[in-house]
């Protein structure tokens, strides 16, 4: 199976999984695999993750920060999350993959307003800077060089 259809398959999968969310911590990812020698699970983290914030008053981004904002936040404003995981170094070139398990824990909501939360694949290149909201990280930081913006996929290009 090729990549781009196993992504097809896992963002079809996944996408009525997904919970209301409004920020999001990443636990892991698990790919259930068929060796020659047998079965085995693979689990593993994000090799890197942003959030893009949609914001009137500036660009800010927050590659190394310890959540993951989607949704709106008070004003109305759109957080997007990116997440990239790296399947090829962490299965066996060959495997048949038989299963995927992604997990993201809630660990608070910005208000009762139930909102509708999509996966979806990006296709094109996107960075991770070295950018640091500080606080809840809800209003990002100014962005550095391969920052992922609402308007960059690599801040500033």
């Amino acid at each position: 199976m090729t990549a781009a259809r196993w992504l097809h398959r896992l963002e079809m999968r996944l996408r009525p999984l997904l919970p209301v969310l409004a920020i999001v911590i990443i636990s892991g990812f698990a790919l259930g695999a068929c060796a020659s020698e047998g079965a085995q699970t693979v689990s593993f983290t994000p090799k890197y993750d942003n959030i893009l914030y949609d914001s009137s008053e500036t660009v800010v981004s927050n590659g190394q920060g310890q959540t993951i904002h989607v949704g709106a936040n008070g004003r109305g404003e759109a957080r997007r999350g990116v997440i990239a995981f790296d399947v090829a170094s962490n299965v066996d070139r060959g495997a048949k993959v038989k299963a995927v398990r992604l997990v993201l824990n809630m660990s608070r909501a910005s208000n009762d307003t139930p909102q509708t939360v999509s996966l979806h694949r990006v296709t094109t290149f996107w960075g991770e800077g070295a950018s640091d909201a500080e606080g809840n990280e809800g209003g990002g930081a100014d962005p550095t060089t391969q920052d992922a913006t609402w308007i960059h996929a690599t801040y500033d290009n």
